[in-house]
């Protein structure tokens, strides 16, 4: 179920299924109203993005309050567009079902006003330090602080 505050008129889901195949679906939202999606098999939400908006109030499609991707009950945000944004910020992604991935690079930043503050950050995969796949062991591949 998809919810918007804002000028934003269709989002893009793409998720894998139960199955851990790709799927995409575009939701076309309702000013506040809750709009439920067609997919009923949504494992896992790898991108929440704004697919069409209203450019002339902001300029570059970015949403004027919070969208967010919850279970019908409402219960559980798997992914959020949060105000001044136009994609979910969320930090991982699940690799679909027969195919294999490879990061060849990435780059990690903060800032901020408060003295005193760190960022840990943990890249893990399931496969070992030789490339064997290890299904449901997430193993540790770079940690920095």
């Amino acid at each position: 179920m998809a919810h918007q505050q804002n000028c934003v008129w269709t989002v893009e889901i793409n998720y894998l299924d139960n199955l851990g195949a790709e799927q995409t679906e575009i939701v076309t939202l309702n000013g506040i109203t809750p709009v439920n999606t067609v997919a009923t098999n949504i494992w896992r939400v790898n991108q929440f993005h704004t697919k069409t908006a209203d450019i002339t109030t902001t300029g570059n499609g970015e949403a004027a309050g919070d969208i967010t991707l919850k279970n019908v009950a409402g219960t559980i945000t798997y992914a959020q567009i949060t105000a001044g944004g136009n994609h979910s910020r969320h930090g991982f992604f699940t690799i679909p079902a027969g195919m294999d991935g490879n990061i060849t690079s990435a780059t990690i930043s903060v800032g901020g006003t408060t003295v005193g503050r760190f960022l840990r950050t943990n890249l893990r995969a399931t496969c070992d330090h030789n490339g064997v796949l290890t299904p449901g062991i997430f193993h540790t591949s770079a940690l920095c602080y």
